[in-house]
């Protein structure tokens, strides 16, 4: 099916970031020694997440605004911190 509703393609775009942040959380705790820097699955999921859809964006220009949707204040500094805000 073809979407052309702007709502309706950023629901997708955001539905799909959260199922990768899903997945993400789910298989991204990694193991790390002392001397490696600690990445949480929360950190990763993000990164996926943001960089699936900026990829996205790279190829479809008719959306002008991508909402993440994040549930902790944790979760909002990371994604900040990603999109430079």
């Amino acid at each position: 099916a073809i979407v052309n509703d702007r709502a309706q393609i950023v629901d997708l775009a955001n539905a799909q970031a959260n199922a990768i942040l899903k997945k993400a959380e789910e298989r991204a705790r990694i193991l790390v020694s002392e001397s490696e820097i600690v990445k949480t699955a929360q950190q990763r999921a993000a990164e996926i997440a943001v960089e699936t859809v900026r990829q996205f964006l790279e190829t479809d220009s008719s959306i002008d605004r991508v909402i993440f949707n994040v549930f902790t204040d944790r979760d909002l500094t990371i994604y900040q911190k990603l999109l430079g805000e």
